[in-house]
């Protein structure tokens, strides 16, 4: 019989990281963070990292795990998260992923096709294509290449629009013709994902606004800055290009001010919990979705005490 694995997945600002630290407390858990910017060492404002002490009392994996200067693939990911889940189990604890990064979590469901590996020059260049010429354009270029292939790509995502562009100039071959050759680290498991949704549009827009503003009074733009002149970060490296750097470089470089930025950081975190919206409604293995922490909470609370009865997991 197959072990559960859980993972708690959702919307930007719906509370994901507290309900896990909650569940922690309770249960025998280590996290793995399911989140493409967590990777990234000093990333920790902008990327909105659990705070020091959380990190201190409950184990958690896959976070500062690369320099930002580094490229992290989804492949990678499955390879570390594998890695981080077995050793957690043979400590006899429980693993549970946590992030909204939902490209990750369906390589986790339905496995990733075997890849080349990323170019940062080839992708340094068609970002820069990209910026000149519009994702739009690059969009209907993927499209023309590979119908197949960009079917389900939201015209905005230029995150996979540049790596599948990049797949076909690195192999002169569809990046569709690469999905049916797969590998599955998680097919030994029974998934169960619960996924916090946003349903008061107005409400969460208040919550994102003020996840902002915390970051700017706890020192956001200096962590930008020191990006910049410690790191050596550019507006080129792929952590600068995250929603809130990105801006704020723009800022910083005098492209606009202070307040268009913060402007520009909200409009792109909403547009982007909109696509994360799209994804959810279209993932047909979330096994239970709520906006509210108090009642996902307690079904999973349910869940661990039903499963883990026999295992001694409940703290209390």
């Amino acid at each position: 019989m197959k072990e559960d694995l859980i993972c708690v997945t959702g919307v930007t600002a719906s509370g994901k990281s507290q309900l896990a630290i909650q569940l922690a407390k309770r249960y025998p858990i280590e996290i793995v963070s399911m989140d493409s910017a967590m990777v990234y060492r000093h990333l920790d404002i902008g990327t909105a990292k659990p705070i020091e002490s959380e990190l201190q009392d409950i184990p958690h994996h896959l976070i500062d795990i690369i320099n930002p200067k580094d490229l992290y693939s989804v492949g990678q990911f499955l390879e570390d998260a594998n890695q981080a889940i077995s050793s957690i189990m043979q400590r006899g604890n429980m693993p549970l992923i946590v992030g909204g990064t939902l490209m990750y979590l369906n390589a986790i469901y339905k496995g990733l096709a075997i890849l080349p590996k990323g170019n940062h020059q080839l992708r340094h260049w068609i970002d820069k294509l990209g910026d000149e010429y519009s994702w739009e354009i690059l969009h209907e270029l993927l499209a023309f290449i590979d119908p197949d292939a960009v079917r389900n790509i939201d015209v905005n995502d230029r995150q996979r629009v540049e790596r599948l562009i990049e797949i076909f100039l690195l192999t002169r071959k569809t990046p569709s013709s690469f999905f049916n050759s797969s590998i599955n680290y998680f097919d030994r498991f029974n998934i169960k994902t619960i996924a916090l949704v946003r349903e008061d549009k107005s409400n969460h827009y208040q919550l994102i606004k003020t996840r902002i503003n915390d970051m700017v009074n706890n020192g956001f733009i200096d962590e930008v800055i020191g990006l910049r002149d410690i790191h050596g970060l550019t507006r080129q490296h792929a952590a600068m290009k995250l929603i809130g750097y990105r801006q704020i470089n723009q800022y910083l470089d005098g492209d606009c001010s202070l307040d268009e930025a913060l402007t520009l950081i909200l409009h792109a975190t909403n547009q982007f919990t909109k696509r994360q919206m799209t994804w959810l409604r279209k993932l047909s293995f979330i096994n239970y979705a709520t906006s509210s922490t108090t009642d996902a909470f307690k079904y999973m609370t349910n869940h661990f005490n039903h499963n883990a009865a026999n295992k001694s997991y409940a703290k209390i």
